[in-house]
């Protein structure tokens, strides 16, 4: 969908969340989560991505052009917008990556 993020970036966040077993977090998608927001605690990863535990919030990452199919399945899209005057993203995830390995 529409982010300012790359899809490059979310992709190489993907492939390092493979690594989550390296750490003391027991799952990837929590891993992926800490990455992309850049903070290596995942409870302030979820404020700043905007979950909750009780919540169905959720990160997908997809093919374009199949918006209309996953909308068919019940899924709500909603934009997300990361601070413009974040860190470099790469720099940010690498950084969080070290932390959390670490």
């Amino acid at each position: 969908m529409e982010s300012i993020l790359p899809k490059e970036f979310l992709l190489e966040a993907c492939e390092r969340s493979e690594k989550f077993s390296m750490t003391s977090i027991r799952d990837r998608g929590a891993y992926f989560m800490c990455l992309i927001s850049g903070k290596r605690n995942i409870s302030d990863a979820m404020r700043i991505m905007g979950c909750s535990m009780n919540d169905t919030v959720a990160f997908m990452a997809f093919e374009s052009g199949n918006e209309r199919e996953l909308e068919g399945c019940g899924i709500i899209f909603e934009k997300y917008s990361f601070p413009e005057d974040s860190m470099d993203i790469y720099g940010q995830m690498t950084m969080t990556e070290m932390e959390l390995i670490n």
